[in-house]
């Protein structure tokens, strides 16, 4: 077929799929070519049309292989032993030379048409698939480019993605941006309700999100209203309907579409899809997001159940502190402040349990612990380091605050329970590593017990 056949016939070609045969069967009228044409979407080359294979490889990543080569640098490739290079990717036996080129649409790369052959190849087949590749570009531009997603598709690809996110805010915030591109809306937003009956904004992205964010509690209100009963909404755009209460303000705001579904995880939670032009919402759409809303849930559930097992997996499961490990690894960290590393050593405690049995020393050291955590500071760190010693990390200015917080972790224990300790304590300058000041804290402490316990010394890093 020549050239000019090619642009007459592509120029019959209704969609895409019919262009791209269109071309490969230009390109098999040479008997020595394996004609195919790929095509992304969705971040993936797909086959959309082959000529003499038997299969194909498909939904290609850019960059594997001589296709997604080509399609991932934009430059044209020519191998006439191409079994040797390194990118090649085997699908048919026997074959020996390959030529490939960028299809372009817009300036922007949408795919590649590639022709192996069992025979050698030279520029001028290259030069061929060229002109096969600028011609079928030139006809997707006039259909509107590359190959577009259904919305199916687009939830397809965001369900994947929210398999690889594990933290309840980037679960919401891929939630967000996955309904907005689903509905082919431009903004979306999650609101939650709280028991004083204030709707608050958990996250929102689009040109609406902050005006949807400081709508009316009343107008929010009414939106978490519509979804309580397991409900979904959305507005039709019927002129001369009646608004339901709040939609009005909403309106003013600059909503022109609007579509309400609620978290299934969480009564009180609903998703908002909008957008800024007035149009028709589908059911189908609706549908989608529901689908999108329920896979949410379970992704929010996944990534605070991670939460709770990071959280376990850190804390002292008698004590509710934090445990040895938690606490040596935190040693190893550089500071950009200054912090006291405390040292504490509960007096005589094996009486405890030798008289009073384990019942009774558990009982104790969560009694300890919650006299540590009544010593200390908020951002301040407690850990239970071994069965009855115990450390401390908190933010000091000085050696002195240092010492004044060991003080006090002392006089706490004396009071608030039927244990004392011994306490050492040294200050870590900014930029040092904690450890540098651990073994100073713990000759700190084995001062305070020759010096007779129940009493907090000191030591300073040189």
């Amino acid at each position: 077929m020549a050239p000019d056949a090619l642009a007459t016939q592509l120029a019959r070609a209704g969609d895409h799929l019919a262009a791209c045969g269109v071309v490969v069967d230009h390109l098999a009228a040479n008997p020595d070519y394996k004609p195919s044409v790929y095509l992304e979407r969705g971040g993936r080359l797909r086959c959309a049309a082959a000529r003499t294979y038997l299969q194909v490889f498909d939904g290609m990543p850019p960059g594997a292989g001589v296709i997604g080569q080509t399609f991932a640098t934009g430059e044209p490739f020519l191998d006439p032993d191409v079994t040797a290079h390194e990118q090649y990717l085997e699908i048919t036996p026997l074959v020996r030379a390959e030529a490939c080129a960028p299809v372009r649409a817009h300036g922007k790369v949408i795919g590649a048409v590639n022709v192996e052959s069992f025979a050698r190849l030279d520029q001028t087949d290259a030069d061929a698939v060229g002109r096969a590749a600028d011609a079928l570009g030139a006809r997707l531009a006039e259909l509107g480019g590359g190959l577009r997603e259904t919305p199916a598709q687009r939830l397809v690809r965001h369900a994947t993605r929210l398999t690889d996110v594990n933290t309840r805010g980037r679960v919401e915030r891929e939630v967000l941006e996955a309904a907005a591109d689903v509905a082919g809306m431009d903004s979306a937003v999650l609101l939650t309700g709280g028991p004083d009956g204030e709707v608050a904004l958990v996250d929102a992205i689009g040109p609406l999100a902050a005006r949807i964010g400081a709508a009316p509690q009343e107008a929010l209100r009414t939106v978490l209203q519509f979804v309580q009963a397991g409900t979904s909404c959305f507005t039709v755009g019927e002129s001369g309907g009646q608004d339901f209460s709040g939609l009005a303000r909403l309106r003013e705001a600059g909503v022109g579409a609007l579509a309400m579904l609620g978290l299934s995880d969480h009564p009180s939670r609903v998703l908002v899809v909008a957008d800024s032009t007035p149009r028709e919402i589908v059911t189908e759409t609706i549908e989608l997001l529901e689908l999108l809303v329920t896979h949410a849930a379970s992704a929010l559930r996944v990534s605070d159940l991670v939460v709770d097992l990071r959280a376990q997996a850190a804390t002292d499961p008698l004590t509710g502190l934090g445990h040895h490990r938690g606490f040596y690894t935190r040693l190893h960290q550089t500071v950009d402040h200054a912090t006291a590393v405390i040292l504490i050593d509960l007096d005589h405690f094996k009486v405890v349990n030798d008289t009073h049995g384990h019942v009774a020393g558990d009982r104790l050291l969560r009694s300890v612990a919650a006299a540590m955590q009544a010593a200390v500071r908020d951002a301040d760190d407690v850990f239970r380091v071994g069965g009855d010693e115990f450390a401390i990390l908190a933010k000091a200015h000085d050696a002195d605050e240092a010492n004044e917080i060991a003080e006090r972790v002392v006089v706490e224990l004396r009071e608030r329970t039927s244990v004392t300790a011994s306490v050492g304590a040294c200050l870590a300058p900014a930029g040092r590593r904690l450890d540098d000041a651990l073994l100073l804290a713990d000759r700190a402490l084995y001062a305070a017990k020759a010096a007779g316990r129940n009493r907090a010394l000191s030591h300073e890093v040189g």
